[in-house]
């Protein structure tokens, strides 16, 4: 077997599936990352690993709701994955006169921002709350996450493997903000009434929605691209759907999958106090806005997100409550982050990721980098700083000449560096389509 595929792979046609470790049934669009933790492709809608040069391996496979696999080289023509069970706990609700749902959750998310030479990749966990009011008019709540805290990892990598790696950015390109609870979902009642049973309803060319039942246990698997009506389940996104919007030329999506769990669902409606879990991945081209300046000016980029949401609590509270987490202003640094006891550990690269990004000596970064002498501006001699100018410089300050002038200043600096690297890009090659690092 070991040689077939070595004789396939040569031939650049390597034919390995990624399969269920249970059913053997195949894991489409399962994300693949290098051994620097770069991704490098998806399988295909059979489960079929692209082309990856050996160079590239060891490799980690991860699909959503599985344990991220390792493989160091190539044996077989079948790798499994083995599904990960979330057993959260149970939640007792007493509504009595409180109408506002209140909801902590966790978040644990994936990213990468990718160009045809540059990758940025993001590892981050958060808490985050929602606050589901129904009723009350005078408390709006918020659907989407909230972030209350969160520690972030960024590994910064060209083509050259070169990388770097830090706690913040000035560049955010995750979609994980824009994914929050779901609306209300009926469910039919004759379905309600039986114990289990696995629906379909299918899209143009793939399924849109798989609705599993199991006791009082619902999980609904959703696919917003393979059919209009899907997208009820993620409404955040409308707007980049909207073919009227200025951010459709700016946003290509490739994939958008989710996975929503509820429990104890005993009446006809899926609701925000049904759901334990939801998982997402958002695959595009673009991210709404023009991103201008990463690395080069106009380059295209493409941006990757998986995530992970645990509800950690749920509560009823009263309006006065409610008005009082909606108005209080957090510090992340001081609200602490709680892990779900369930939660698989991250693997070993993400780990060593965190390590990196925790022994950074952030200071000694600062003292080491060279400031760029076009923000510092001109410099002054002070033997020509005479009590005179000082005046002068004062009246000016008064008479807002100096803040006009300051504008002006800036606005050609900022100009003649933007066509410094328009004249830059014109002057390099076009990169190769090969070293294009995710499909």
């Amino acid at each position: 077997m070991s040689c077939l595929i070595a004789l396939s792979a040569m031939s650049g046609v390597a034919r390995v599936v990624v399969v269920d470790s249970i059913s053997g049934y195949p894991l489409p669009r399962a994300s693949v990352f290098d051994r620097n933790n770069n991704p490098v492709g998806v399988t295909d809608n059979k489960g079929s690993l692209p082309y990856i040069s050996a160079k590239k391996f060891p490799i980690t496979i991860s699909y959503i709701g599985y344990g991220d696999k390792r493989v160091d080289e190539l044996l077989s023509d079948t790798i499994y994955m083995q599904e990960e069970f979330f057993e959260l706990p149970e939640f007792t609700l007493e509504k009595k006169n409180r109408s506002i749902l209140h909801m902590l959750g966790y978040v644990r998310e994936y990213s990468s921002l990718t160009t045809y030479t540059d990758t940025v990749f993001l590892f981050r966990e958060k808490m985050v709350d929602f606050m589901v009011s129904r009723d009350n008019k005078r408390i709006k709540g918020w659907t989407v996450p909230r972030v209350l805290s969160s520690r972030s990892y960024y590994q910064f990598a060209n083509n050259e493997k070169l990388d770097s790696v830090s706690d913040e950015s000035n560049l955010h390109f995750s979609w994980s903000d824009w994914v929050g609870l779901p609306p209300d979902m009926n469910l039919d009642l004759n379905r309600l009434a039986r114990k289990q049973f696995t629906d379909t309803i299918w899209g143009r060319y793939s399924a849109a929605e798989i609705w599993n039942k199991d006791g009082d246990r619902v999980t609904v698997q959703a696919n917003l691209l393979a059919d209009t009506i899907s997208r009820r389940w993620i409404p955040s996104l409308w707007p980049f759907f909207n073919r009227s919007a200025d951010l459709e030329r700016f946003v290509d999506f490739d994939r958008i999958n989710a996975t929503f769990e509820f429990n104890n669902v005993t009446d006809g409606t899926l609701t925000p106090e049904n759901l334990d879990y939801f998982d997402f991945e958002i695959e595009s081209a673009g991210r709404g806005h023009g991103m201008f300046r990463f690395n080069r000016y106009n380059q295209q980029f493409f941006v990757s997100t998986r995530a992970e949401v645990f509800i950690l609590d749920k509560e009823y509270i009263t309006a006065k409550e409610a008005s009082k987490w909606e108005k209080y202003k957090f510090n992340r640094e001081e609200v602490e982050i709680f892990h779900p006891a369930e939660i698989p550990d991250v693997s070993e690269d993400i780990r060593m990721l965190m390590e990196r990004v925790d022994n950074l000596d952030k200071g000694q970064v600062r003292l080491e980098l060279a400031p760029d002498q076009k923000l510092v501006g001109a410099d002054i001699s002070r033997k020509n700083f005479t009590l005179g100018r000082r005046a002068l410089l004062l009246l000016k300050q008064l008479t807002g000449i100096s803040a006009y002038k300051s504008r002006k200043r800036l606005k050609n600096q900022w100009k003649k560096f933007r066509n410094d690297w328009k004249n830059r890009d014109r002057k390099e090659e076009p990169p190769n389509s090969g070293n294009i690092l995710i499909e």
